[in-house]
């Protein structure tokens, strides 16, 4: 599995937002396990303290960038 950047914001705006290399995510009960290409643990999050995740290519953070850009 290719490894993307996962963007995870948080619904208190005072953490701001966490950005994790993992290859997939996957929900397990009350948490969102974002696992790595070799299927280990890359992060763990409480489903209720998340308020949105997004997928980047790992390019983007090749280039420096966390915020995904429209066609040009």
């Amino acid at each position: 599995m290719t490894e993307k950047i996962y963007v995870v914001r948080f619904k208190d705006p005072q953490l701001g937002i966490q950005p994790v290399i993992a290859a997939s995510a996957e929900i397990h009960g009350e948490h969102i396990a974002l696992l790595n290409s070799k299927g280990k643990l890359a992060a763990l999050f409480l489903t209720e303290v998340i308020e949105s995740w997004s997928e980047l290519p790992l390019r983007a953070r090749q280039r420096g960038c966390l915020v995904a850009r429209g066609p040009k």
